[in-house]
């Protein structure tokens, strides 16, 4: 009887009722979803009350695979999750039977799904929030392309499988259908992901899914984002970005196009790619130009600090041994004062004309080339007077 009752269950995907006890170990709280291949619960430790998700594999033929095919995806996730050392993935916590039923235990991420929060959205997502979730998705997929020996390719990007935490953190979730790539092989064992956000290549007959193919679905799910269009309405179809939100910029929109080419080799090469383009039209790129800059402003700093140094050493050498060329000591120190003024204004301007030309935002401006060549001319004339303290000095008595 109780069995035909778990039969019962498994058909009709019945949820588990709160206080249910799995494994011994958890006390289920409520479920979170279900899916073609079974319910997700947010379950406690009873030991400790700690939060965690258990996955309930259950088996149906309305989800399009036969059961032994489900189970492999299944536990394949698990076997990938197992392996994850990464602050935007869930950890896993090992598979366990009971009533032979299937479950995956993994950590609970307290938050919002990007589906839950278009959804909601009045307006599209802003650009930066929107870029900002985008990076941290490229970040998370490309461990996944690069931390293994062979590119883990996620397949079914879509923003039901994002999570924002309350922090406005994104982590990535469910890898059922995530698979290894295999350089050797031309098509997928098996086609899935999500209509609208899946690749071309990932449907039967297309070609074999790669890195890029996430790649595609992160472009379609940053279009979304900015526009609030539905992707799976008509899939492969998307309309300037310009006639759904006019705030958009044209360099935006262009690397938003690039991402969701249809054929893979148009598209970013990876999404350490598509990151570097969405830096570079924030201007996140010219950080570390900034930061080089303030580094030759500390050169600066530095060297007219050396030639105050010097100065006092002059000065106190000068007490010691006498005032060569009868030079008084406030004049030497109006000379060096003079010489330091006029080198540090020099090539400080050198440093500031470098960083605009690295921000692509120099202006050779008349005025400015004529700044720039007085500096040096007197640059060159101090470096000429300090060898011949004489001739500074009959000037700075003519002056």
């Amino acid at each position: 009887m109780a069995i035909n009752r778990e039969k019962k269950r498994e058909e009709n995907k019945m949820a588990l009722e709160t206080g249910t006890i799995l494994n011994n170990i958890y006390r289920v709280v409520r479920l979170l979803g279900s899916g073609a291949m079974g319910n997700v619960y947010l379950v406690e430790r009873i030991d400790d009350d700690r939060r965690f998700v258990v996955k309930e594999l259950i088996f149906s033929e309305s989800c399009g695979i036969d059961a032994d095919t489900a189970k492999e995806i299944f536990f394949r996730e698990a076997e990938f999750m197992v392996k994850f050392n990464h602050p935007g993935l869930p950890r896993t916590y090992g598979i366990f039977t009971e009533k032979e039923l299937n479950y995956i235990t993994m950590d609970y991420i307290e938050g919002k799904t990007l589906e839950e929060i278009i959804n909601k959205s009045e307006k599209p997502i802003t650009e930066e929030k929107a870029i900002k979730y985008t990076l941290e998705l490229c970040e998370i997929l490309d461990y996944l392309h690069n931390g293994f020996n062979a590119p883990v390719v996620y397949r079914d990007l879509k923003p039901s499988n994002i999570i924002i935490t309350p922090d406005e953190r994104v982590k990535l979730v469910d890898f059922g259908i995530a698979r290894l790539y295999n350089p050797d092989k031309n098509t997928d064992t098996f086609s899935y992901g999500s209509p609208g956000y899946a690749a071309p290549e990932q449907y039967r007959g297309q070609g074999q899914s790669s890195p890029q193919s996430d790649v595609y679905g992160l472009g379609v799910i940053l279009f979304q984002m900015v526009t609030l269009y539905d992707p799976s309405v008509k899939p492969f179809t998307f309309p300037p970005v310009k006639t759904l939100n006019r705030s958009v910029k044209p360099g935006f929109e262009d690397i938003i196009r690039h991402a969701i080419e249809m054929e893979p080799l148009k598209r970013y090469i990876s999404v350490k790619d598509f990151r570097e383009s969405l830096l570079k039209y924030t201007g996140a790129g010219k950080i570390s130009s900034e930061k080089t800059g303030e580094l030759y402003r500390r050169v600066i700093y530095k060297i007219a600090g050396l030639f105050i140094l010097t100065l006092y050493g002059v000065l106190l050498l000068t007490s010691i041994i006498g005032v060569p060329y009868g030079i008084s000591v406030p004049e030497i120190l109006s000379i060096l004062i003079l010489i330091t003024s006029f080198i540090t204004f020099f090539l400080w301007n050198i440093i500031n004309l470098i960083i605009d030309i690295k921000k692509r935002a120099v202006k050779f401006s008349l005025t400015r080339i004529m700044i720039l060549l007085i500096f040096a001319g007197l640059v060159i004339l101090n470096i000429y007077t300090f060898i011949n303290p004489i001739l500074i000095l009959n000037i700075y008595k003519f002056i």
